[in-house]
């Protein structure tokens, strides 16, 4: 599975191959020791479903982002289905966000451990499918 990485450092994403779940769980791992972190794990490389996880510490913030018509009408050509993770913490936290150089703080219903997320890019890793192990709720 292709992963973008974006630490906050560089303006260009770093693209990572994991080829086992074991490989992104010890990449999560080692992201939750930097300042903060921003990983795209792409299922199919070039298209759609995508699994974006923002890290911070041992705090996480996820979108899920998936889009059926993207065989009839091109990767950008139809709306994508995105999805964020629902959690329990107290409080707002600054994670990245879009392309990596900004940072934007999130409330703290939108997010989870980062066991949760691990276990979630897990499942993600298995089917690419919306993970069932978190709560979910769906933007557009």
């Amino acid at each position: 599975m292709e992963v973008s990485l974006f630490d906050g450092t560089r303006k260009r994403c770093k693209k990572i191959q994991c080829y086992t779940f074991e490989e992104a769980e010890q990449l999560l791992n080692e992201c939750a020791l930097k300042p903060l972190a921003l990983l795209y794990f792409n299922w199919d490389y070039e298209n759609y479903p995508e699994l974006s996880v923002s890290v911070n510490g041992r705090l996480a913030t996820l979108r899920y982002f998936d889009n059926e018509e993207q065989v009839r009408y091109g990767r950008f050509g139809a709306e994508l289905s995105m999805w964020i993770s629902k959690g329990g913490h107290n409080g707002k936290v600054s994670f990245l966000s879009g392309d990596g150089s900004k940072t934007s703080l999130t409330d703290g219903e939108d997010i989870v451990s980062l066991e949760d997320a691990i276990e979630c890019v897990k499942r993600f890793f298995d089917d690419g499918e919306l993970p069932e192990c978190i709560e979910w709720e769906r933007l557009t």
